[in-house]
């Protein structure tokens, strides 16, 4: 079996090379487990994302179409199988001749009920408990598939496809964020690179409250207590008033100082 996907426009141009690859991970888990489900034998699997692929209609016209939506997420995904696809999602070999197979009522149920199974599948390793599947037809293909992600499944040497048009949400849940692989490298290196940069900070004593009537009347030797006493320092801040350490005062021959007490 092989893989394909086409990144046209959204989303997968917002998302880096370790979603894309956990994307096309949970993508081919859901095939490989869904077609477990029904297949007598499965060919070697094979997998390419590809930049472009084309997405024509069916190539002989006859195909069954599914809708997927959810009531907390919305339109899910779009898909069309192919009619002569059901041979090699079972692993077997088409004896029936392909025209025979399209009109076969129940062979079209029953391929009906595999793609539902499909749709489940999915909706299960996106974490979607309310997921719904309908029939639909060509002409319905979902409004937003300018945004889609286009995948392509073919089964072994079968000329038969099945593509499915993933909606940007469902591309989300099944390729969601890996914040664990998210390293500590990054900050450092962005240190020595701000490490020379020169920032103001302020060596504050206390605070008071006046009234304006005494504020607009101070004159030379007014005195104004603050709030601390002498021996409980200040405080270290930065222009946004953000305290990084606690202080005492002090003096370095001619000038004042400050020596750190405390981290904050």
């Amino acid at each position: 079996m092989s893989v394909s996907a086409s990144s046209a426009v959204e989303p997968l141009l917002l998302i880096g090379a370790r979603r894309r690859a956990a994307l096309r991970e949970a993508f081919v888990a859901c095939v490989q487990a869904w077609r477990n489900e029904w297949a007598t034998a499965t060919d070697p699997m094979r997998v390419l994302f590809a930049e472009e692929v084309e997405h024509g209609g069916a190539r002989n016209g006859h195909a069954v179409y599914v809708s997927m939506k959810s009531g907390t997420h919305g339109k899910l995904a779009w898909i069309q199988a192919e009619h002569d696809a059901v041979p090699g999602w079972l692993g077997i070999a088409a004896h029936a001749e392909p025209n025979s197979l399209a009109s076969h009522a129940v062979a079209r149920e029953f391929q009906l009920e595999m793609v539902r199974s499909l749709c489940t599948t999915l909706a299960r390793q996106a974490h979607i408990d309310d997921s719904t599947s309908e029939c639909t037809s060509a002409t319905e293909r979902p409004a937003w598939r300018g945004r889609s992600l286009a995948v392509t499944i073919q089964m072994g040497p079968a000329r038969a496809k099945t593509t499915l048009l993933l909606s940007p949400r469902l591309v989300e849940l099944l390729a969601p964020p890996r914040s664990g692989e998210r390293s500590s490298p990054a900050p450092s290196r962005r240190r020595p690179a701000i490490a020379e940069e020169r920032v103001l900070v302020e060596a504050v004593l206390g605070d008071a409250e006046v009234s304006l009537r005494d504020l607009a009347q101070l004159a030379v030797d007014d005195v104004i207590v603050l709030d601390r006493p002498l021996r409980a320092g200040g405080w270290l801040t930065m222009p946004d008033g953000t305290s990084v350490a606690s202080i005492a005062l002090g003096r370095c021959g001619e000038r004042r100082a400050i020596s750190v007490s405390k981290r904050t």
